[in-house]
């Protein structure tokens, strides 16, 4: 399992790439703040030095028992564990869960637009935070098309998303490519 997570994460190596979209995005660079993350909780969420959590605005990740959960988690790390990062705001501040919300940028790129390109997160829009949505949207059509990330480990050509009703779940994943492992 750790091969395969390891294969599919070198073939979309977390590094900046053309179709990335920079800071310097159509709507601007507003941050809120700069910390170092500490903690990766998954493919949308980190804690920073502060111990505060931080949901990414406007994406959406596989949760644990889902279709490549760990894949999103594992890249999200790569992106942006022990690293230090730009967060920008939108209209809410807080979640229900009274996480953080904000849009996550590191190395020169906005990693909720990253994570969303590469297949290893959905756009999300939830109103009033949509100031990307356009953007994000673009940016699962653009993984989508292309079978990318969960897209294409996922069963993701149907019109149906990842959701705990409708997704595969890591174990029929992990099930359904044994073969694939040497």
């Amino acid at each position: 399992d750790e091969e395969k997570v390891s294969e599919i994460l070198s073939t979309a190596t977390v590094q900046p790439s053309p179709t990335d979209r920079p800071y310097e995005s159509s709507q601007g660079r507003e941050t809120s703040s700069t910390a170092r993350v500490t903690k990766v909780i998954d493919g949308d969420t980190i804690v920073l030095e502060n111990g505060e959590t931080v949901r990414y605005i406007g994406i959406d990740s596989p949760e644990k028992d889902e279709c490549f959960a760990r894949e999103s988690t594992l890249a999200n790390s790569q992106l942006v564990s022990g690293k230090e990062i730009s967060l920008g705001v939108d209209v809410s501040e807080r979640d229900r869960y009274q996480r953080l919300l904000r849009y996550v940028y590191v190395d020169g790129i906005l990693a909720n637009d990253y994570l969303t390109r590469h297949g290893f997160a959905k756009a999300y829009p939830y109103p009033p935070d949509v100031k990307f949505k356009d953007q994000f949207e673009s940016a699962e059509q653009e993984a989508r098309s292309n079978s990318i990330g969960l897209w294409s480990a996922c069963g993701g050509d149907s019109s149906e998303t990842f959701d705990s009703q409708s997704a595969i779940t890591q174990k029929q994943y992990s099930k359904s490519t044994a073969g694939d492992r040497d």
